[in-house]
């Protein structure tokens, strides 16, 4: 579980001193891949496998930037936040944070 602000951290490590698979991480991702907190680096960092089972990214903005970042790993399956701020079919909607779209349409993520 990553989670960058630390007062929402300090709930994950509560959390995860019930459940000992959570490996918590106080990070903030990056969007972009060069960074040191892009999600792959972070990943290495916690020593997951490149091959593991599901990926949940949910952060109310770059959430499409994030998934298309990753290169290293592979989930089997990925959940990842859309918008229904446009239409379904909006293949253009991406976040981009200088305009007003919060997140990015089904279509955009699909495409």
């Amino acid at each position: 579980m990553i989670e960058g602000d630390k007062k929402k951290f300090k709930k994950t490590l509560k959390t995860a001193t019930i459940y000992d698979n959570i490996i918590p991480v106080n990070a903030y991702v990056s969007q972009y891949f060069e960074d040191e907190n892009c999600l792959d680096r972070i990943l290495m960092r916690a020593q997951f496998p490149e091959n593991f089972d599901l990926l949940s990214i949910d952060i109310d903005s770059f959430d499409y930037q994030i998934w298309e970042s990753i290169s290293i790993f592979k989930p089997k399956v990925v959940i990842i936040e859309i918008s229904l701020a446009k239409t379904i079919k909006d293949k253009y909607a991406i976040h981009d944070g200088n305009s007003t779209i919060d997140g990015s349409s089904f279509m955009s993520v699909y495409n």
